[in-house]
């Protein structure tokens, strides 16, 4: 028998396209063994037949799903969405695959954290060939700016932090970029 928890993680699943036991833990069972609850309920609703299940390649991870497995990139923008609310902050706006006049984000995130409203464009970063030069011209197009009156910070997500490159400090980037790795373990620097 389905309790109202599995309806909400059936719900989300059927929304993002999939879950993982940690992400789960963060958003329905944030608790100090929610980590063996999510990882029980999850396994029953895939055991019933509701959720399909597969390891992640980057990630090592299982994968709980219902059409389609989810990418790695998806995967890693879900566990963005999931940290954030883990760490209090209540999701006002989330959008994969991005797109505005001049880029295409691989996820915008508009987020309130203790009062204070935020936004993220996040660039996953599997392959290491994030180009900012992209979000040069967005800025200058000031999309964001006229929408939102301001420029969201541009989050590069990649397997190991990584200093900004000395091309990147010499253009006259005037917003904020911040690297973290697949962790989230430094996400104090956006909150």
């Amino acid at each position: 028998m389905l309790t109202d928890k599995d309806n909400e993680i059936l719900e989300f699943v059927k929304q993002y396209g999939g879950i993982t036991i940690n992400q789960c833990k963060s958003l329905f069972f944030n608790t100090k063994y929610g980590y063996d609850t999510a990882k029980r309920r999850l396994r029953l609703l895939h055991q019933e037949g509701y959720l399909k299940a597969d390891r992640d390649f980057l990630s090592n991870k299982i994968i709980y799903y219902n059409y389609k497995k989810l990418s790695s990139h998806k995967i890693l923008l879900l566990d963005l969405y999931s940290k954030l609310i883990g760490e209090g902050a209540e999701i006002v706006f989330f959008k994969r695959e991005f797109k505005t006049p001049g880029a295409r984000a691989d996820g915008f995130i508009i987020f309130k954290y203790k009062d204070l409203a935020k936004m993220l464009l996040v660039e996953v970063d599997i392959n290491n060939r994030t180009k900012v030069d992209k979000y040069i011209k967005c800025y200058e197009e000031g999309y964001f700016q006229k929408q939102f009156g301001a420029f969201p910070v541009v989050m590069i997500v990649e397997k190991k932090k990584k200093e900004r490159e000395k091309k990147e400090v010499n253009k006259e980037i005037k917003y904020k970029i911040v690297r973290v790795d697949y962790s989230y373990s430094d996400l104090s620097v956006i909150l």
